[in-house]
Parts: C-alpha cells; sequence; structure tokens
C-alpha cells in the first residue's frame, strides 16, 4: 500500500512539473528576455518636490501595436512576431517611460501619471496621441500629436504635431527595435518638455 502511495504521489509530483514547464512565462522568448521600454534618462539631475506639477493623461497608442507581441511595418501592412515578446502590456510601458522620462528632464518629481483626470493648481496638463510607432526598413517612426492645458475646462494652451524617425543602428532584432522605441519616446520627451518650458517663461 505504502508503494503504491508513493507512487501516486510522484506521478502527481511529476506531473505539475511538466505543467509548470508548460505554463511558465516567466521572462523567456526564443531563448530571449521579455522586452522592456527603457527611459534614457542619465539620471543626472533628481527630480525636486517643489517642481511644475504635470499631470500626464494616459498616452494613447495605436490598436495595431496594442498587443503582446511586436510590430514592424511589411509592404503594405504589419508583420506580427509569432508569440508575445513584452514583458508588460506597450501600454503601460509607454505611460511609465514618459512619466520617468519628464520628472528628470523636467527636474520635478511633481511629474504624476492621472488617469482619473483630477485637477492640479497651477499646473499643466499634458495630453499624448500616437497614430504610429513601429519599424519600417532601418528607422523607427513615431507620429502623434500632444495638447498642453492649464485647465481641463478649458482648450488647449498649446497643440503640437510630432514625427520622429530613429534609426535601428543597423539592428533590426526585436530587442533592436525596442531600444529604438525608447530612444523615440525620449525624443519626443524632450519636445514635449520645451514646450512646457517655453509656457513657463
Amino acid at each position: 500500500m505504502r508503494i503504491l502511495f508513493g507512487m501516486i504521489v510522484l506521478f502527481v509530483l511529476s506531473g505539475c512539473s511538466t505543467l509548470a514547464s508548460k505554463t511558465d512565462v516567466g521572462g523567456s522568448h526564443g531563448g530571449e528576455g521579455k522586452l522592456l521600454l527603457t527611459s534614457m534618462v542619465d539620471g543626472g539631475v533628481v527630480p525636486a518636490l517643489d517642481g511644475v506639477v504635470v499631470s500626464l493623461r494616459p498616452v494613447e497608442i495605436p490598436d495595431y501595436v496594442d498587443r503582446s507581441e511586436l510590430v514592424r511595418r511589411g509592404g503594405r501592412g504589419v508583420i506580427v512576431t509569432e508569440s508575445p515578446v513584452w514583458g508588460e502590456s506597450l501600454n503601460r510601458g509607454i505611460n511609465r517611460v514618459t512619466e520617468i522620462n519628464l520628472a528628470y528632464l523636467l527636474g520635478s518629481a511633481r511629474v504624476v501619471g492621472d488617469d482619473s483626470y483630477r485637477q492640479f493648481r497651477g499646473g499643466f496638463i499634458l495630453k499624448t496621441q500616437l497614430f504610429r510607432l513601429d519599424a519600417e526598413g532601418d528607422f523607427l517612426v513615431l507620429e502623434g500629436r500632444w495638447h498642453i492645458l492649464r485647465d481641463r475646462n478649458q482648450p488647449p494652451v498649446l497643440s503640437r504635431w510630432y514625427r520622429h524617425r530613429e534609426s535601428l543602428e543597423g539592428d533590426r532584432s526585436m530587442g533592436g527595435q525596442a531600444l529604438a522605441m525608447s530612444r523615440a519616446l525620449m525624443a519626443m520627451n524632450r519636445e514635449q518638455v520645451r514646450d512646457i518650458e517655453g509656457l513657463l517663461k
């Protein structure tokens, strides 16, 4: 009886081990780690607690890239990787990196990601919409627009259309595209900071 019980336990444990190996998504994709967007700030200036207040509305991205797979242009359409490659949702990654970039570039710890549309006295509201964010050939293309508001019930004080082409630097791999995407976001965030600082003068 003990032998039979031991065999049953061994069978159950081996089955659990097999199941875990099939369902585990702990960060590998074809031998590579899951991709994450990265802030490109050098971390030189610590954001100040008395810095300018910027309320960041969630960045809107196109549906065709808002997926766990990586997308690039090909022919008249898009090419999608066969398996998930992002370690977090692309939407969440873009908002995370944007908040970090702007906080350091503005030197303000009062850059706040806000999806509840609160009003902060004396600050700015930044609304960003992306229409394109994908690789084509040797470049990553980012295209979109943003609005800067002083009051959520008033028209924008500044609106701007933006297009940026970021070189893949010869690296068309998934990791190379993710890095180019991070650099393109940083370039856009720098322009947004210039606009905000211009309104402070």
